[in-house]
């Protein structure tokens, strides 16, 4: 009796572990739908409190990919914000939703969608690096940025082209 229990106890071990195995190439599999690239965030000023990111994202699905959540330990709130014009002056307002077709790219640069970073925790140095976490639905992707001066911003970590 032992010996079959032994056995039974051993099975669903090995199920178990299939399982969590099966499970975690599933979530890789997922946060590969979406390949970032040209991630930065702005560098802030001292008594700044507020800062832009920018990234490129690619879907690499043959679905609509829904980005409903973002968030950073470095931030209270991280936003979409896109740059709009309203009687001659620039003006962000805040993206309530934002789709990326399947095999499109999304790009996040100055003076178009970019992600705003609200309520500092800490100061942000060139060099430094933060946090942001990216929902689709059904999976999230981290990624990290690295701090750049909006001095030494290059088209290469903005895919904006300085005038």
């Amino acid at each position: 009796m032992q010996i079959k229990t032994l056995f039974a106890t051993a099975t669903l071990l090995l199920l178990s572990l299939a399982v969590c195995a099966s499970d975690s190439k599933a979530s890789q599999d997922k946060t590969a739908a979406v390949q970032v690239s040209h991630a930065s965030i702005r560098a802030l000023l001292p008594g700044q409190s507020t800062t832009a990111a920018f990234l490129t994202l690619t879907n690499t699905t043959a679905t609509t990919l829904h980005l409903n959540e973002l968030s950073s330990s470095l931030a209270d709130k991280v936003e979409i914000h896109h740059t709009v014009e309203q009687a001659g002056t620039m003006k962000m307002r805040k993206r309530d939703s934002f789709s990326i077709a399947a095999g499109e790219t999304a790009v996040f640069a100055p003076g178009q969608d970019h992600i705003m970073f609200i309520g500092l925790k800490k100061p942000l140095k060139e060099g430094d690096s933060a946090d942001l976490r990216l929902c689709f639905g059904n999976f999230c992707k981290k990624v990290t940025l690295q701090a750049v001066s909006v001095l030494h911003e290059t088209d290469s970590n903005t895919n904006h082209q300085h005038h």
